[in-house]
């Protein structure tokens, strides 16, 4: 264990200048995925991930619904509804680590501007 260091990656969390954001490789998980035809167990470790991911993605509970019901006790069978769901996660996470690609872009650019110009 590190002590004093000013970034570390705890639980599948990086965390840094005491804010944290899901490190990629849990949302990676996901997109392994294939999008139809999950059985039961796989329904039950794609939700494991993303029950995790939906503290970083917005609106994310409402569109995993449908997959959670899979897990009932007489669920209905797979469907096109179940297919779109596991798809529209998937964009969700691409485009979760795309405004984290942007963010990081506007704050490099902003630092790069201070450095070079003082302001």
């Amino acid at each position: 264990m590190d002590i004093g260091v000013s970034e570390i990656d705890f639980l599948k969390m990086h965390i840094k200048d005491g804010q944290y954001s899901l490190q990629p490789h849990v949302g990676q998980e996901s997109l392994k995925f294939p999008n139809t035809d999950l059985s039961k167990k796989e329904v039950q470790q794609f939700l494991g991930i993303e029950n995790y991911m939906a503290n970083f993605v917005d609106r994310l509970s409402p569109v995993i619904k449908p997959l959670q019901n899979m897990l009932k006790k007489n669920a209905t069978p797979w469907s096109s509804k179940l297919t779109e769901a596991v798809r529209k996660i998937k964009k969700m996470y691409k485009d979760y680590q795309l405004c984290l690609f942007l963010l990081f872009r506007r704050y490099f650019c902003k630092l790069m501007q201070v450095i070079y110009t003082g302001q």
